[in-house]
């Protein structure tokens, strides 16, 4: 009996563990953490007396920190994680920061994993959760999506307690204040009214229990007039939650912005597409964990039609949705494994499993054990150099660089770098792109960015326009990374900074030539490896 009510508690702990370490990657702002900066620095003016009058309103609706497209509006739908985040930055460094993003996951994880365990037990739920663990774990890159996850994993455990008749309407009146919150976190609160959505239409399309008769007139029966009853409550609380969406800077335009964010994309972005795609062209992930988990739910789906006396319509609906924005775009994969491990838990719930499972719980727990360390031990060895807390060693050593010498700008800066710009250097300088191609004009983005970048004549014919004095890239896509490779071999620009990932490089000119003279790093140094 007593290792009955420790097995569980063990194999919660184990999955803490492998969570935190699965999750626990250094800040890297150059690959991992590029929007980071940008958020400490939305909370930092966003919260000071001191900034200058009208600050905080152009933070919220127009694209602050770039000089090139300033005037151009934006609707911030995640400047309240930029105050979570800067809070807690400053209570705990990057450091406490970092911990507090993976304990944020963990909260998701193990509430998505507590619905799998109550369903079908600890064994099967914790052999779910090692397996999906690559694709469960939060991405190291500490973005707003981790508050999405956590109130994705809410809202699905309070709508399916009272799917099960554990909890009443009254329960349900949390979702639309969560709601408030997630509004001003993270674009991903349109889950919110969506998960609602499908629980709703999974209790309006029941069908009678076979072999009820409904009497002469079937819409006075009591099962018809218990729907009616069903539809007036469920449309209160979607109601409060669509309205709770308005409570934002933006009013109905940062409501509905994940439904017209797409309509003003000007570049092409890794993440945004899908696993075919990125196989095809050679980009590395964690593809066949992905199709592999899409199978896994789609097949226990497809056990609960054969096998169970019920099947759960919510789960089916929110898993299609779900699956099917992971496969095509490969940014949607943790909100997807999150929503699997419980989805595929209660359908092998529905089917039994538990009960099988209940016979043998000493010897499973040993396995589950065996194969949670198996399973991801090798992936926290192959990481081990990038696990801890805090940020990555030398991320400091560009932003000292500019702040020791006080260059003159403007500075020409890539989009992976942007953020880390903007924490460090505002507001000495402010950069020319960031990492958030829904904040700037689509046509910019192509004829003041991507076009110069791969067209020398357009780029002559952009340095002629802004007269650039400054260079900053990390290194990021290929096409990025050629360019600055010609700027290097530019007889009107020096390198004078070259510290992995960043090159910074200034142009050769009057006020500039001392500095050049001490500090430019010569080309055959540079391209040694290449030649």
């Amino acid at each position: 009996m007593r290792s009955f009510r420790v097995a569980p508690i063990a194999a919660a702990l184990l999955l803490v563990v492998c969570y935190a370490l699965a999750s626990a990657n250094k800040i890297d702002p150059f690959f991992g953490g590029v929007d980071l900066g940008r958020h400490l620095m939305n909370g930092k003016l966003l919260l000071s007396s001191s900034a200058p009058a009208g600050t905080a309103s152009k933070i919220l609706h127009t694209n602050f920190y770039s000089y090139a497209a300033g005037d151009t509006e934006f609707i911030n739908h995640h400047w309240l994680s930029g105050v979570v985040y800067y809070l807690v930055w400053k209570l705990g460094g990057f450091s406490g920061l970092n911990a507090f993003y993976i304990l944020l996951g963990e909260v998701a994880f193990l509430l998505n994993w507590r619905i799998a365990q109550r369903a079908t037990g600890w064994a099967f739920a914790t052999g779910v959760a090692a397996l999906t663990m690559p694709i469960l774990a939060v991405r190291a890159n500490l973005r707003p999506e981790v508050f999405t996850l956590l109130f994705c994993a809410v809202f699905l455990t309070l709508l399916w307690k009272h799917y099960n008749g554990e909890v009443g309407w009254g329960a349900l009146l949390a979702l639309p204040v969560l709601e408030i919150l997630w509004v001003n976190l993270h674009i991903g609160f349109i889950f919110g009214p969506v998960f609602i959505g499908a629980f709703m239409l999974g209790d309006l399309t029941a069908r009678p229990p076979a072999g009820e008769d409904l009497g002469p007139n079937p819409w006075a029966s009591e099962f018809y007039t218990e729907k009616l009853y069903l539809l007036r409550q469920w449309l209160k609380i979607i109601a409060l939650t669509g309205a709770a969406t308005l409570l934002n800077p933006n009013g109905i335009r940062g409501a509905i912005y994940p439904l017209t964010i797409w309509g003003n994309y000007g570049i092409d972005m890794t993440e945004n597409h899908s696993i075919v795609y990125l196989q095809s062209n050679g980009y590395s992930g964690e593809f066949w964990e992905i199709k592999l988990t899409l199978l896994a739910l789609y097949v226990s789906f497809l056990a609960a039609i054969f096998l169970a006396r019920l099947f759960p319509w919510p789960m089916f609906l929110l898993g299609v949705l779900l699956g099917s924005m992971a496969f095509f775009a490969i940014r949607n994969q943790t909100v997807m494994a999150m929503f699997a491990l419980p989805a595929i838990g209660v359908n092998a719930g529905l089917c039994g499993l538990k009960e099988f499972r209940s016979r043998h719980r000493t010897a499973a727990l040993a396995a589950i054990l065996l194969a949670g360390a198996g399973l991801n031990g090798w992936r926290v060895f192959k990481n081990r150099n990038a696990i801890g807390l805090g940020l990555k060693e030398g991320s400091l050593a560009a932003a000292d660089f500019i702040r020791a010498n006080h260059f003159p700008g403007p500075i020409l800066n890539n989009l992976n770098i942007g953020g880390y710009l903007t924490y460090y250097l505002y507001p000495r300088y402010r950069v020319y792109v960031d990492s958030r191609p829904e904040a700037y004009d689509a046509a910019f983005l192509q004829n003041q960015y991507v076009g110069p970048l791969m067209d020398e004549d357009k780029w002559k014919a952009l340095l002629w326009e802004r007269q650039f004095n400054l260079i900053c890239f990390s290194s990021a896509s290929q096409w990025e990374r050629d360019f600055i490779s010609r700027r290097a071999r530019d007889p009107s620009w020096a390198v004078v900074f070259a510290q992995f990932p960043v090159s910074i490089l200034l142009r050769r000119n009057i006020e500039n030539s001392a500095f050049i003279r001490q500090h430019e790093i010569p080309t055959k140094r540079l391209f040694r490896k290449a030649n």
